[in-house]
């Protein structure tokens, strides 16, 4: 036995010879984990009897008690927190002033990214509309037009544009609980109120509003509201069918016609290359290094052999101009003399020169007229003049005479 202790402790150490088994009383560290030792203890599980040694029969007992049963522990439900009836009020306080001041914050048309303060909100969403399609022309039709108000989170659509009035969509919304519940949640305490139009999208083709037509009378027939009319001064005009009248002015930004640019699309093949290279040789023999002169070449298309080829008149040439003989030029007519669209064009051109020759005998014969009557008028102002220079002459004759 070891020597009493002088400390405080009292009692004395348990020898091991007395067979004290530490590990049987608290368990060993390295065993499965053990059971809540508050837990009421499980019921003991009857051991059938055999006549099976003692022996045989505490094995398995000590190790059901090795390992005892683990009972599960209820737990006492958690209250939530009380909620703080000063924040609430606080917060419901500052939902209410935010509400005041949003009270007289004006509506905002929003549409394509453009915001405007709405002036005057006791207008309807139809009149809204009908003052906006000046800027906006897919709102001219308001069978394809639906409203919404957007106002913190809460969207609301417009049954009735025609009978609603903006300021009536948003004082609704402000009234509801939903609008205060919204406002206590939202990080912005400044919402706006937009009111947002909606165009329904239109199938390709002309609109049913609107018409195409060659005439003023055609587009004043027809049921058409818009009329787009070509003029004769080379613009589109646009004919307007209003209650209060008929308006027709200039359209500009035309976009219901497709684009038409000037210029030329041949219905013949391209010159080929090799008969180019020879005009050019041609040319190029009249640059000599005594001087630059000009050359004239005429390419024709045979509608017989499906080709081009060049004709080079007789001509006369300098460095200013040409002077080419083309009356017996093999091509001029008798290439196309079997097309009648080609001598009527002659014979036009022929008729246009004749009128003119009219034109200017007739011109050039008035002017003669006037020379005449102007002539007979200074041959007697002559004769008259004459009459007196020789009255004067004889006059001073005679008083040398006397």
């Amino acid at each position: 036995m070891s020597e009493p202790s002088n400390g405080a402790w009292p009692f004395q150490e348990i020898p091991e010879e007395e067979g004290l088994d530490i590990s049987a009383i608290f368990g060993n560290s390295s065993a499965a984990p053990q059971g809540d030792p508050f837990a009421p203890p499980a019921a003991a599980q009857s051991v059938p009897l055999s006549p099976t040694p003692v022996a045989q029969e505490i094995t398995p007992a000590v190790a059901a008690t090795s390992q005892p049963t683990t009972a599960p522990i209820a737990k006492a439900p958690v209250e939530a927190p009380a909620e703080n009836p000063i924040a609430a009020a606080f917060e419901q306080k500052t939902a209410e002033n935010t509400k005041k001041g949003l009270l007289e914050k004006p509506p905002v048309f929003y549409h394509k990214g453009v915001k405007e303060e709405i002036d005057d909100p006791s207008m309807t969403f139809e009149e809204l509309r009908i003052r906006k399609s000046d800027d906006f022309t897919d709102l001219e039709e308001g069978k394809r037009v639906s409203w919404s108000v957007e106002y913190c989170g809460i969207r609301k659509e417009v049954k009735d544009p025609k009978g609603t009035t903006i300021i009536s969509m948003k004082e609704m919304i402000e009234r509801s609980r939903e609008f205060l519940d919204a406002l206590k949640k939202t990080k912005d305490k400044a919402p706006c109120c937009y009111v947002k139009p909606k165009v329904e999208m239109k199938t390709k083709g002309n609109a049913a509003y609107k018409g195409k037509f060659g005439t003023l009378e055609e587009a004043r027939t027809s049921d058409k509201v818009i009329c787009l009319i070509p003029s004769n001064d080379g613009r589109i005009y646009e004919l307007r069918k209003m209650e209060q009248g008929e308006f027709i002015a200039p359209k500009k930004n035309v976009v219901d016609f497709s684009e038409v640019r000037a210029g030329f699309s041949p219905a013949l093949p391209k010159i080929p290359a090799e008969l180019m290279g020879q005009i050019i040789a041609f040319f190029r023999a009249f640059m000599t290094d005594h001087g630059e002169n000009e050359a004239f070449a005429q390419i024709y298309w045979d509608k017989a052999e499906k080709r081009f080829f060049a004709y080079v008149p007789k001509q006369s040439v300098c460095k200013e101009e040409v002077e080419a003989d083309l009356h017996d030029c093999p091509y001029l007519i008798k290439s196309s003399s079997q097309s009648p669209a080609v001598m009527e064009r002659w014979v036009l051109k022929v008729q246009a020169l004749e009128e003119k020759k009219r034109h200017y005998e007739g011109v050039l014969q008035r002017e003669l007229d006037g020379l005449d009557d102007e002539f007979s008028v200074l041959k007697l102002l002559s004769q008259e003049l004459q009459v007196r220079a020789n009255g004067i002459r004889n006059l001073r004759f005679q008083q040398r005479a006397a």
